[in-house]
This record gives structure tokens, C-alpha cells and sequence, in this order.
């Protein structure tokens, strides 16, 4: 009830400063919502055709929210924070870009969409991510797809190999350009881009 209350005052503040303008419901809601931070990496995941799975493991990488075995170990709920594909901790930065086991995967992947780029820490990465997939050209639209495909793809791969499920590699990397080539093929921007690529 305090709530209620709190609102209703910020809301008759707001409403005796634009008694003289016009009333605009946005100004009303921006008081009320109050100043948040924005994130920048948000425009990774408008207007981008990764599947919805995919764009929500993004979203969970972002906030440092993927049950990565460091953070389950911190917590207590598994005795041992090794990676399953090497002999060191499992964290965001490990898995995505430092494991041998998966770090092959982002070459492949940036090589297939044609980006000469050398993937380094996540922080890094997501900068990166952030500025090149800005506007809504072709590359723009096929890097944010796949680099969202590409996080889901891995993190689905450390997952099957933590379960004892035999996968190549190579599947993995055969999983993400089909998904990425199946979300932006609508796109008739990237479709005629997409079709020399996959000559």
C-alpha cells in the first residue's frame, strides 16, 4: 500500500509541473520508472534473428547469469569447478574463449562469415559484438545471429559433454552455420550475401 501511495505522490508532482504543457504519458512514466543504467549489449538482442533460446542464453551470458561450473561450485551445488573439456576453472571467459575445446568454434564461425577477427576476453567480445553489429546491413544482421548462435550452441555442447553425450566438434560448428543460415534466410538482405558465402 506504501508503494501505491509513493507513486501517487510522484505522480500529482509530476502532474502540478506540466499543468501549464501538454500532459505526455511518457514523462509520467519516466519519473515513475525513475533513471536506470542502459546496457549497450540490449541492441544485441533487438531485431535479431537467432532462435528465442539462443538470444535468451545470450541474455543470461550478459548479465554472467549461465550456471557455469565455478559459479555452481561457489554455491556449493557441484564439488568440483574443472572444465569438462580440460583440466582448468569453467568460467565465461574459460569456456566461450579460452577452452581448446571450444574455442575453435568462434574461428570457424567468424571465418565462415567472412570476419578476420582474433575473439580475446568476454568483456572484450561483447565491446566488439556490440559495435559491429551496429546498423542493419548484411554483416551486421548474419555476425548478430551468429554470434548469438554460436554462445547458445557451445553452452548446449558443454552441457551434452557434462552429461556423458559423445559430440563432435564439427557437428557443433555444422549446428550453428544451419541455424544461423535457416534465421537469416528471410532476410532478403542477407540472403543474397548468404548465398555466395555458402557457395
Amino acid at each position: 500500500m506504501n508503494r501505491i501511495l509513493k507513486q501517487r505522490e510522484k505522480y500529482n508532482q509530476i502532474r502540478t509541473r506540466l499543468q501549464d504543457a501538454k500532459f505526455k504519458s511518457k514523462v509520467v512514466y519516466l519519473a515513475i520508472k525513475g533513471m536506470q543504467p542502459t546496457v549497450l549489449w540490449c541492441k544485441l538482442l533487438w531485431n535479431n534473428p537467432a532462435s528465442p533460446r539462443a538470444q535468451f542464453t545470450l541474455w543470461l551470458a550478459c548479465h554472467d547469469r549461465l550456471a557455469m561450473k565455478e559459479r555452481l561450485h561457489r554455491f556449493q551445488l557441484i564439488d568440483s569447478p574443472i572444465c569438462v573439456f580440460c583440466t582448468n576453472v569453467e568460467t565465461t571467459q574459460h569456456l566461450f574463449f579460452d577452452c581448446p575445446g571450444t574455442r575453435d568454434i568462434w574461428y570457424q564461425i567468424l571465418k565462415w562469415i567472412w570476419v578476420l577477427h582474433h575473439p580475446s576476453n568476454w568483456k572484450t567480445e561483447l565491446d566488439w559484438f556490440i559495435k559491429s553489429c551496429k546498423g542493419r546491413g548484411w554483416k551486421s544482421i548474419l555476425l548478430k545471429c551468429a554470434a548469438t548462435e554460436t554462445i547458445y550452441h557451445t553452452w548446449k555442447y558443454k552441457n551434452a559433454k557434462f552429461f556423458g553425450k559423445d559430440i563432435h566438434r564439427n557437428k557443433i560448428v555444422k549446428d550453428i552455420l544451419d541455424a544461423t543460415a535457416y534465421r537469416v534466410w528471410e532476410n532478403r538482405k542477407v540472403r543474397k550475401q548468404l548465398a555466395m558465402i555458402m557457395v
